[in-house]
């Protein structure tokens, strides 16, 4: 006698009903896993823009905690769709290797003696499209800010000057030392005449404020999370001060007499 198997196949709807639901299934993990790569991105550009910020203004204020108030200026760069010049002298040789000597005092008075210039300046790259990867920017109308181009660099130059002490350069012989880079690449300003030093403190920053009330001096800086903000926005058309897009931190140092 035969034994009938109690297996069957699938009929027709029952087949289409799986790849339904299989379907449906597929495409709700997808969107699941869509999203939660997208808010990681998002965080991740979060805590980017915020540490290279932070990273700058850590910088700016172990610099500013040693400088005199009568010695220190700052200004807009003047040439347009840039952000501010902050300079001030310096009483500290680079070149003593013994660090208990290298704050040089003037041994009759015991004050500080000048010996170099520190400028912090927030500027675009000459080739901006290669440091953007591929986009332009134009130039912001503001009188206060550039807020069009969110891929400024931050640079930081040691300068040494004629004289001993010397004394702080006027806001027109700045200029002179405000010079932009091609891209990341510092090597030609630091070959600059007078140049002993030169860093790239940050990239991807959109603008660098400067302003003095009496002793203080407040430095107002922005930085864009730019993967989403060039995903969202007509990056380098648009002003991106107040973007939902942009970070924004403050310094503020009290400077000595």
């Amino acid at each position: 006698m035969r034994m009938m198997s109690s297996r069957r196949a699938f009929s027709l709807p029952e087949m289409m009903l799986v790849l339904t639901l299989f379907s449906l299934a597929s495409t709700l993990i997808f969107h699941l896993l869509s999203d939660g790569f997208r808010k990681f991105r998002a965080v991740n550009s979060k805590n980017d823009t915020q540490q290279r910020m932070s990273k700058a203004l850590s910088w700016l204020q172990r610099d500013l905690e040693k400088a005199d108030s009568d010695q220190i200026g700052c200004k807009r760069i003047s040439a347009p769709g840039n952000g501010d010049v902050i300079w001030f002298l310096s009483a500290e040789d680079p070149t003593q290797t013994n660090p208990d000597l290298r704050f040089i005092r003037d041994p009759a008075s015991g004050m500080p003696r000048w010996q170099r210039h520190v400028i912090y300046y927030l500027i675009r790259p000459s080739n901006y499209p290669k440091v953007s990867g591929g986009y332009t920017a134009a130039t912001d109308s503001d009188p206060r800010a550039d807020y069009f181009a969110p891929h400024k660099l931050l640079i930081r130059k040691i300068v040494n000057r004629p004289g001993d002490p010397e004394k702080l350069m006027t806001a027109a012989q700045v200029d002179a030392f405000v010079t932009a880079p091609a891209d990341q690449n510092l090597a030609g300003l630091s070959s600059e005449p007078q140049v002993e030093a030169c860093k790239l403190v940050a990239d991807g920053l959109l603008s660098l404020e400067a302003t003095r009330y009496d002793r203080t001096l407040e430095v107002d800086l922005r930085a864009v999370h730019l993967e989403r903000a060039n995903a969202a926005l007509a990056t380098g058309g648009v002003s991106l001060k107040t973007s939902p897009y942009t970070e924004n931190q403050r310094l503020r140092v009290v400077l000595k007499r």
